[in-house]
């Protein structure tokens, strides 16, 4: 006899997402070639930015590169023919970011970049409220990262002096970061959300971090609608 079985665990890790998923501009910038003489400037606002960006093109005046900057700093290095502007969300801050083999950021990526093969990620981020967005927002761009270099970072390899070092002799230094042996990902089920959670929570409370990672995957939309139980989990929980 054969009986036919079925569990909310099998709901949970196959389930149907019928919502419309919309292409971002940036992917078809992907297939264009990698441009080693190129370099992205992701800054927080023009104050926070300016020390930094002024010393980075200080240090390429004269290494036939090309620097990406927002959009607020045009007026002010406009004499510098190196030098352009993007502004987010513009065909032109796409194409800069997907070709670009040198990205620096001291704000979080957009949830869609990719970094590609050849390509260095710069994290000189300082630390934040610890706001749930903020939870998100950081561990998407770690992951992303090749290099941590603000000293506030528990995960700090480099400084800001190796990477001025590296962008201007294109010769990127050894990537330390170590990978988990063991990476759980665990998709969030909203036709099921009480049990996605407590199986996350249930989960924490047996998973060894020092040898893996634990991840909880769910739409953004989410985050605020179930923020009370997100902010109760284990501070080692990545959210994305």
């Amino acid at each position: 006899m054969t009986e036919n079985f079925s569990s909310n665990r099998i709901d949970y890790l196959s389930f149907e997402y019928n919502e419309e998923i919309k292409e971002n501009p940036y992917l078809k910038y992907l297939s264009k070639p990698l441009d080693s003489n190129s370099v992205v400037l992701l800054t927080k606002n023009y104050l926070l930015g300016y020390k930094n960006v002024k010393k980075v093109i200080k240090k390429l005046k004269h290494k036939h590169k090309t620097v990406y900057v927002r959009e607020y700093y045009a007026k002010k290095f406009a004499k510098y023919a190196f030098v352009k502007s993007i502004t987010p969300q513009t065909d032109e801050y796409y194409e800069a970011l997907a070709v670009s083999k040198y990205v620096y950021c001291e704000s979080p990526l957009f949830v869609n970049f990719v970094k590609r093969d050849g390509q260095f990620v710069f994290n000189n981020i300082p630390n934040q409220k610890p706001t749930l967005q903020n939870r998100v927002n950081l561990y998407l761009t770690g992951q992303k990262s090749s290099y941590f270099i603000n000293k506030e970072n528990p995960c700090c390899d480099y400084s800001f002096k190796d990477f001025l070092s590296m962008i201007a002799n294109d010769k990127p230094m050894p990537i330390k970061k170590k990978r988990p042996e063991k990476n759980v990902l665990v998709l969030f089920n909203p036709s099921d959300y009480r049990f996605s959670l407590d199986y996350v929570m249930s989960m924490a409370s047996q998973f060894d971090f020092d040898k893996g990672s634990l991840t909880l995957l769910l739409d953004n939309k989410y985050l605020n609608l179930y923020k009370d139980i997100l902010l109760s989990f284990d501070e080692r929980v990545n959210i994305a």
